[in-house]
């Protein structure tokens, strides 16, 4: 018995092969023609085989709708074919299907259906899908706000190296809200582990935090930690700003040789005013103490390794 179950399988899989290979053989060459921008070549192979219910050629048929290569741009056949290779468990189609009804230009947007698009997606695994759909609980576009859901699936792709997934994360975890506790710890590890992985969104949030948070002059610890988080990652800015808050803000605390060496860092990033201010700030430190922040200085190494001094 087991014998003939096998030798049923084998045949299974034998004729399965022998149709699949001319069809993987189609589908590179529509990709190839693709590529090179030939797409009224790409566009016949492609409608032929999703025709033949071939689920990638599907999903490339209704991206040539979807954006327009070689073809009308067409939001309903994209749709169509998104729809079909979705059927077939194509998650990439799935995740498309989404966005397609988060942001069509022919209509209003319609997020309880890219909700829906987004959920088969995640549920395959897409990461992306995972990290849009924690979007879409965390903002409540499409669903009631709940960020204990949206806390689910930003870790689910924040686990896949989702670096933005990382950073909503962090933010979601700053102001707390909709079932989820504000956790300054929480969001600190997610937005360093997002900066880790030069996030660019994250960069730009931690220098704008840093900004704020000096020139608000209203919390001493949040303004130091947003300015350590983005000067220790290369921002010539941030590290200026450090610098001036470490240098003698009236009522904070002050720590010359720290404010000289992050003057000196910036400097030599060639920020506009950190040379002045180092020399300000010359005037009243010892020599030794300006000899001890250029040797920190030079040994300084950013985190991400995007500036240091020779």
């Amino acid at each position: 018995m087991k014998l003939k179950l096998t030798r049923r399988l084998i045949m299974v899989v034998g004729v399965a092969l022998v149709f699949a290979g001319p069809a993987l053989a189609d589908v590179r060459e529509g990709k190839a023609a693709y590529e090179r921008g030939d797409y009224e070549t790409a566009h016949r192979v492609f409608h032929r085989l999703a025709d033949e219910e071939n689920a990638e050629a599907q999903f490339i048929l209704a991206t040539m709708h979807h954006y327009g290569h070689g073809v009308d741009r067409r939001y309903d056949e994209a749709a169509k074919w998104y729809g079909k290779a979705g059927g077939r468990a194509h998650a990439d189609a799935l995740f498309k299907l989404g966005a397609l009804h988060a942001h069509r230009h022919d209509m209003p947007a319609d997020y309880g259906e890219a909700v829906k698009w987004y959920r088969r997606a995640a549920a395959h695994g897409h990461v992306p899908a995972q990290a849009q759909l924690g979007y879409m609980y965390e903002t409540g576009l499409g669903v009631a706000p709940d960020h204990a859901v949206a806390d689910k699936w930003y870790l689910s792709a924040t686990h896949q190296g989702d670096e933005w997934a990382q950073y909503r994360l962090a933010l979601m975890h700053l102001t707390g809200g909709h079932g989820v506790a504000p956790d300054y710890d929480k969001a600190v590890k997610w937005l360093e582990m997002s900066l880790d992985q030069e996030a660019p969104l994250a960069h730009v949030h931690i220098a704008r935090k840093c900004h704020g948070a000096v020139a608000a002059r209203s919390d001493q610890e949040e303004a130091l930690m947003w300015c350590r988080l983005a000067a220790e990652r290369g921002h010539p800015d941030a590290q200026f700003a450090f610098g001036i808050v470490l240098s003698g803000i009236e009522g904070w605390p002050t720590d010359l040789v720290q404010a000289h060496m992050w003057f000196d860092i910036a400097a030599a990033a060639d920020h506009s005013f950190a040379r002045e201010e180092r020399g300000r700030l010359a005037e009243r430190m010892t020599a030794p103490d300006i000899v001890e922040a250029q040797g920190l200085a030079r040994a300084w190494k950013p985190k991400n390794g995007r500036y240091s001094i020779d």
